[in-house]
């Protein structure tokens, strides 16, 4: 009787661990049937995942049906992969589709080029398209047992102020569910500095960086020589002569046709 106990209590044990992961996309079929490219993107299979290329995208829906997944929500707190990068200073990104409305976005870095894995809490993503006053788009209401789609690249084929992005490409590996994935981010855990405080920390020659985020009126669209003539570049001059001071930064990250959707995914990146 003892016997049967322990081998009863054995079995409970790994049925939880394994059950801790569920495994959505190996990447086993890289078919064109499968995976939808778009916007100069493609994906190739590799040995350990498959190999992408940016700009551009690649799309795949989640096979089964959705609305019989109503238990991944409770289980399942964030999602792992694994990436191995092209050593450039680019960032890849990854979009969970959800429902038929809702996708959310996470960016990752392409330096390292050796295999990293990110864990990334359903939290931390930022919904991309849908209205802005939806419950999904607050922190925590991402619903993923409505997962639908996977999505690899964005759709800009331009960067910062409107350079023209550089190709990069990067492989991606083993994605999976996880339920133990821990926010980067904690919400209330930073909050914005008041104007008197930066006025100060001027006035007592401490560097201040300033970065603008936006569309294209930051991004300088339409200015005849739009270096050096920004908002964000006059206004950097504007606060080095006023208070005497070269350790005042100013600088400009705006993308023409972008919204406060990617702004908040950026800020990350």
């Amino acid at each position: 009787m003892k016997k049967n106990v322990i081998v009863a209590l054995f079995f409970t044990l790994v049925l939880t661990v394994v059950g801790a992961e569920l495994k959505i996309e190996d990447f086993s079929t890289v078919d064109s049937k499968i995976w939808k490219a778009s916007g100069g993107g493609w994906i190739v299979k590799t040995a350990e995942g498959a190999q992408l290329r940016q700009p551009g995208i690649v799309t795949r829906n989640v096979p089964g049906n959705y609305k019989s997944r109503r238990d991944w929500s409770p289980r399942y707190n964030g999602i792992a992969f694994k990436v191995k990068g092209d050593g450039s200073n680019d960032y890849g990104s990854i979009c969970l589709g959800v429902d038929y409305f809702f996708d959310f976005y996470r960016y990752f870095p392409l330096k390292n080029t050796q295999r990293q894995e990110f864990r990334i809490l359903f939290e931390d993503f930022t919904a991309i398209m849908g209205k802005s006053d939806t419950p999904h788009n607050a922190s925590g209401n991402i619903t993923i047992d409505g997962l639908q789609r996977l999505r690899f690249g964005d759709r800009g084929n331009i960067g910062p102020n409107n350079a023209k992005r550089t190709e990069a490409q990067y492989e991606v590996a083993n994605i999976r569910l996880i339920d133990d994935a821990q926010t980067r981010f904690a919400v209330g855990s930073r909050s914005a500095l008041p104007f008197k405080t930066v006025r100060q920390k001027l006035r007592n020659r401490e560097t201040v960086n300033i970065l603008g985020l936006g569309n294209s009126i930051p991004a300088g669209t339409g200015l005849r020589q739009a270096d050096g003539t920004r908002y964000a570049d006059l206004l950097g001059k504007i606060l080095r002569e006023q208070y005497h001071f070269a350790g005042a930064s100013s600088r400009s990250a705006g993308v023409g046709g972008s919204c406060l959707f990617d702004a908040r995914t950026w800020v990350d990146r």
